[in-house]
């Protein structure tokens, strides 16, 4: 059974603390197995739960899902790396550098605005 399937079977057993709306990935590969999941079971996004990833590099496996994502801007991040190694190898004994890149929100329909709210996950009362 996959981390998804148990997140799942907690939203069906009904306690107010695992009615999350959203699971949010590390990255798309994953979020999109979370997808093929959710759509196993008859569920529906964001209808009945969210999805969203991180890294916006995986191919979609439904062509009528566009996942919410986060874009990683991986060619920067290559760029900025490697301006960084130079940089310590000319000066080693200069502080450490943090860098923040921009990363955007990718909105696609996977997430939804209510995702999960109107579940039809909750247990009966």
């Amino acid at each position: 059974m996959s981390v998804v399937e148990e997140l799942l079977d907690l939203r069906v057993a009904g306690r107010p603390e695992h009615q999350f709306p959203l699971i949010a990935f590390y990255n798309d590969y994953l979020a999109w197995h979370a997808i093929e999941c959710i759509r196993a079971r008859g569920l529906r996004m964001p209808e009945d739960i969210g999805v969203a990833g991180y890294d916006d590099i995986a191919p979609p496996v439904a062509p009528e899902v566009k996942l919410s994502t986060v874009h990683l801007p991986i060619e920067e991040l290559g760029v900025a790396a490697v301006r960084q190694l130079v940089r310590r190898l000319a000066c080693p004994d200069d502080p450490p550098v943090h860098l923040l890149l921009d990363v955007p929100v990718v909105a696609g329909n996977s997430g939804g605005e209510k995702g999960g709210r109107e579940s039809k996950l909750r247990a009966k009362d």
